[in-house]
């Protein structure tokens, strides 16, 4: 009986989450007429309105979002086709997709459910995913971790469907973001080296660096802005919850079993792999894993509460994390929004990656024209007060609002 009730909580928690991403996105919509999102929207729409220098790219490696867009873009909808669109994928799909993933390896719907608040307001995700636009790592994210799911339910009972079923997930994976393959023969090699088939680990392993051998763009990156451990530790995911993985992995130890042990061989050689790329990327999506080991730290709380009957400590202990969770997460969506404003504005950042009047946003976000200086820019860039929105691609004057310019 008490399943039921999480299952109804995480559903009213994924739906109000929903419900407030959409109403930004149609309120950004209805200023710019464009999808809510940082620069990377603008790649996705320079791919899919075939300017040169876009789509090749999203064309070899973002087909599910080229395609997706080619077909709106018959019924002239591509922009409010992904307004309503990517909402709907990063609040209903990859929540319920996290939710239920931690369901099948715990069997516990409380659990689960905490993972689920863990997820949306502990980690980068949600931010990353809508405001940094990583669409198409957004689709892929979720077809990795079904995969996962079909592919240790068909090792278990050896059941075609779920082979099948993995089949169709990686197919689904390479559509949505090629460099996911990859991800395939990673989690693989992490399951068979657990199990101490070592042969067949050396075996994907030499693959592995074969591929990245010759095509090493697949990871490297010429990003011109660099990100170091600092950033991944204080962005990415609540602070104490890395404290925590290792509490539980250390503690633990000897309790582990062999998908704990697989999650976290396959997480540490993801986040190996995200110090050669782009912002950390790869990592975002395998936060989840991340959670799940935050979440079984609880699980283990939880049951040692109720052998010494304080389970009362245990919901005070939930609660104040929720709370700092809450703190974190209005800490790390200020950041984003931030920098997608700071995208707008000549002298934020080296250049200005996007020609807009960043005034429309900074209404929405509860702003002036003349309070641009609450945000919290990171870049050491001098701003300065001026009259007149600068056009990146003018020089000239385009606007009479009050803005910062430190050009």
């Amino acid at each position: 009986m008490k399943s039921t009730y999480h299952m109804i909580a995480a559903c009213l928690l994924i739906s109000l989450v929903y419900f407030a991403a959409q109403v930004e996105f149609l309120q950004y919509y209805q200023a710019y007429k464009e999808p809510f999102g940082r620069v990377d929207v603008d790649n996705y729409l320079g791919s899919i309105y075939d300017r040169a220098d876009k789509t090749q790219e999203s064309k070899g490696k973002h087909l599910l979002i080229y395609t997706i867009g080619k077909i709106a873009r018959m019924f002239n909808a591509v922009e409010l086709l992904f307004t309503f669109l990517i909402p709907f994928v990063s609040c209903v799909l990859m929540t319920g997709t996290v939710f239920l993933f931690i369901l099948y390896f715990t069997r516990d719907s409380e659990i689960s459910l905490l993972g689920l608040i863990f997820y949306i307001f502990g980690t980068y995700s949600m931010q990353a995913f809508m405001i940094s636009a990583y669409w198409a790592q957004l689709f892929a994210t979720i077809g990795m971790l079904l995969f996962i799911v079909f592919y240790e339910e068909f090792m278990l009972k050896k059941n075609r469907a779920c082979l099948i079923l993995c089949l169709v997930c990686a197919m689904y994976m390479a559509f949505a973001h090629l460099k996911f393959v990859g991800a395939i023969p990673l989690y693989i090699m992490a399951r068979v080296f657990v199990k101490k088939d070592y042969t067949i680990a050396v075996g994907l392993l030499i693959s592995l660096l074969i591929g990245w051998a010759l095509f090493p763009t697949i990871l490297l990156s010429t990003y011109p802005i660099p990100m170091g451990l600092d950033y991944v530790f204080s962005k990415f995911l609540f602070p104490a919850f890395w404290f925590l993985v290792l509490a539980y992995i250390i503690f633990w130890r000897k309790e582990l079993s062999d998908i704990d042990r697989t999650f976290f061989v396959f997480t540490m050689m993801v986040f190996l792999i995200s110090s050669f790329s782009a912002l950390w990327r790869p990592l975002i999506s395998v936060l989840p894993f991340l959670i799940y080991f935050v979440v079984k730290f609880f699980k283990e709380m939880r049951d040692g509460a109720v052998k010494t009957k304080q389970r009362g400590v245990y919901y005070a202990v939930v609660t104040v994390t929720i709370a700092f969770l809450f703190i974190y997460f209005y800490y790390i969506t200020s950041y984003a929004l931030s920098s997608m404003l700071g995208e707008m504005i000549p002298g934020v950042f080296p250049f200005t990656y996007r020609d807009m009047d960043p005034n429309p946003l900074l209404r929405m976000l509860g702003g002036s024209a003349s309070d641009l200086s609450k945000f919290n820019y990171t870049q050491n860039t001098t701003v300065h007060r001026v009259v007149g929105f600068v056009s990146d691609l003018t020089g000239k004057t385009t606007e009479t609002d009050v803005i910062i310019n430190g050009s």
